[in-house]
């Protein structure tokens, strides 16, 4: 049975009259269009008149693209569900920029948080984006640890009540020297 056409003045309806400019209607299952290239499976732009907004594609590696601001690749999610937010993903969650990578956590009716990863440093950062909580610096010089807000640090203690507060069956710290292993403190 073939699917039944419309076209009413401007608009071109594919099984049901035609509410939008293309519209699709199926009266089993799902709507389905199929975009098939040598190249690809085809593109979706989208325009402003002639302006480029955006547009969809999957590339021949299978890896579905979204592209903003004409042709800047905002999104790829790849073959094995790998989300990449810059560029091409490796891991589940791939985010990528030339300077900085920006994470804002919000909660309606409460303040917004924030990780950030700039060059050597993964900081968490308070409400107002400024105010560093917590952050961590790995480079060749140094690995650092660091609460630049001040505050007390627990380990195996959520209520620490000094600057360093070890809780344990037997909490024990140690002091080493870096050039012999041999020299130590506990």
């Amino acid at each position: 049975e073939a699917t039944p056409l419309f076209l009413n003045t401007d608009r071109l309806g594919i099984g049901g009259q035609p509410l939008k400019l293309l519209h699709l209607d199926s009266s089993s299952g799902f709507a389905e269009m199929r975009l098939s290239g040598t190249s690809g499976g085809g593109t979706v732009e989208f325009y402003n008149d002639s302006t480029a907004l955006g547009d969809i594609f999957f590339d021949t590696s299978k890896r579905f693209n979204v592209r903003t601001n004409g042709a800047t690749t905002a999104l790829i999610v790849d073959e094995n569900q790998n989300l990449g937010i810059g560029g091409v993903p490796d891991k589940t969650l791939h985010l990528m920029d030339a300077s900085r990578v920006d994470i804002k956590f919000t909660r309606t009716g409460s303040n917004d948080h924030y990780i950030r990863k700039d060059g050597h440093f993964l900081r968490f950062r308070g409400h107002d984006d400024s105010t560093i909580l917590f952050e961590l610096q790995n480079n060749s010089q140094n690995n650092v640890v660091a609460f630049p807000s001040g505050g007390n640090v627990g380990i195996g203690s959520d209520s620490a009540d000094k600057e360093l507060h070890l809780k344990g069956n037997e909490p024990t710290f140690r002091i080493e020297q870096t050039a012999d292993a041999n020299k130590y403190f506990d």
